[in-house]
């Protein structure tokens, strides 16, 4: 059986199949959402792109780089239209940056058998089609690990280009820039290539800033939205394991919260530049007053960031859709399959999975300050993938106790999050 599949994945034609599978399961999906696909995160980077094609302004509160690749499709197409065809364009850019990074790592078989996990893995399905970072995030570690490898001043310099973008996707993400620096260092690559690396992460990051100044007249941590999720994370009445509620709801659903909507409105009466001083200074004066809460938060953020994705199955819920529960399931499974299978190539101690291991370590960092949500980890997974697939057949790590050790703790993280799903979902 298994060598049929890879005859039928080494064939010439599974590269397209796939493709045309994958974009089938896209449009059904949209079908199957419509109209109310575009909500949360993704309704507001749409809206700011209108506003900046309207009005030629920003509110500064969102990284500005997805906005700013939504501007020329809403543009042309319109809001709804051009959403899913800037989507899927990414999604585009994601297969070619899969492939590219797949095949300097992986036989062509297993590089299809990828293609095949992200044209049906729900979670790529619905992050496709809809406007949000983690998807460019995705693209953007690709194509990193696919330039590390020969290591040239064009490459670095390129390198560097990409994680100046990612900060302006997901500023979060800047906490893989010791992780390359270092790697850099460590394999004794030339001071020029490291100095162009550098003067190519600054490029973007620059421009944006010189507009941001440009536009308000100060200067901005990419965008205004983190100091508030500092605070969100850890006010005294955020709840302790699903940590960025406060933040998710609206105003109507928060009335039993009457500490932190009273002083989240006090606080919203302030020009925009004294309302992200003070959350930073309360949220730090939070941290301070309770490190013992800080501490327990973070262990909780870092279960959550590590449990199976709910994103998908919450909008088919959220638009009563009865098979919420099977794009559940089918992510849960896919997710624990890839995360084991990367737990074990890190546990073998195959070549690079010390890189693996950092970068799934660096990434997690900066959510454990503020909050994290299980959507979180989805840039990680086409990393995970890699080292799943680059395990050979007897896979099985040198210290077996350790890893049954890490998979209980896997399950375990699992079991707690599906247990306060059931009891949110009565």
């Amino acid at each position: 059986m298994l060598e049929a599949l890879k005859r039928r994945l080494d064939s010439s034609y599974a590269v397209g199949g796939i493709i045309v599978l994958g974009l089938t399961l896209r449009l059904l999906h949209l079908w199957v959402l419509h109209p109310n696909w575009l909500t949360g995160d993704s309704f507001f980077y749409v809206q700011e792109a209108i506003s900046w094609l309207e009005k030629g302004e920003l509110e500064f509160y969102w990284p500005p780089a997805l906005i700013a690749w939504l501007v020329p499709f809403v543009g042309l197409l319109g809001e709804s239209t051009g959403a899913v065809v800037a989507s899927l364009t990414i999604w585009g850019l994601f297969i070619w940056a899969w492939q590219l990074a797949g095949t300097r790592y992986l036989p062509a078989w297993k590089v299809n058998l990828g293609h095949l996990i992200w044209a049906v893995f729900p979670a790529f399905v619905h992050q496709s089609v809809i406007p949000l970072s983690q998807l460019p995030i995705a693209c953007c570690l690709l194509f990193l690990l696919y330039l590390s490898k020969r290591n040239t001043q064009f490459d670095w310099l390129m390198m560097g280009l990409l994680l100046g973008l990612m900060g302006l996707i997901r500023p979060a993400s800047w906490a893989l820039i010791p992780l390359w620096l270092g790697k850099g260092i460590y394999q004794k690559i030339p001071a020029s290539n490291l100095i162009l690396g550098l003067v190519g992460l600054m490029v973007l990051p620059l421009l944006w800033e010189g507009y941001a100044w440009k536009q308000t007249g100060r200067w901005l941590r990419i965008n205004d939205a983190n100091s508030y999720n500092l605070y969100l994370g850890n006010h005294p009445e955020a709840d302790h394991y699903r940590n960025w509620w406060l933040g998710s709801h609206e105003s109507r659903e928060l009335k039993q919260f009457e500490s932190f909507t009273s002083e989240r409105d006090s606080i919203r009466a302030l020009a925009i530049p004294e309302q992200e001083s003070t959350y930073r200074q309360l949220a730090w004066g939070y941290i301070a007053q309770d490190p013992g809460t800080f501490m327990l938060r973070g262990i909780n953020r870092a279960r959550v960031f590590w449990a199976y994705d709910i994103l998908t199955a919450g909008s088919m819920k959220a638009n009563e859709r009865s098979a919420w529960w099977l794009y559940l399931l089918i992510d849960a499974a896919m997710y624990v399959i890839l995360l084991i299978g990367a737990i074990l190539f890190m546990l073998r101690g195959q070549r690079g999975s010390r890189l693996l291991f950092l970068s799934l370590l660096l990434y997690m960092l900066p959510y454990l300050l503020a909050f994290a949500h299980p959507s979180y980890h989805f840039p990680l997974l086409p990393l995970m993938a890699i080292g799943m697939l680059k395990l050979e057949s007897r896979a099985w790590p040198k210290n077996k106790a350790i890893f049954w050790i890490i998979l209980a703790l896997v399950l375990f993280i699992q079991l707690e999050w599906s247990i306060d799903l059931l009891a949110r979902f009565r």
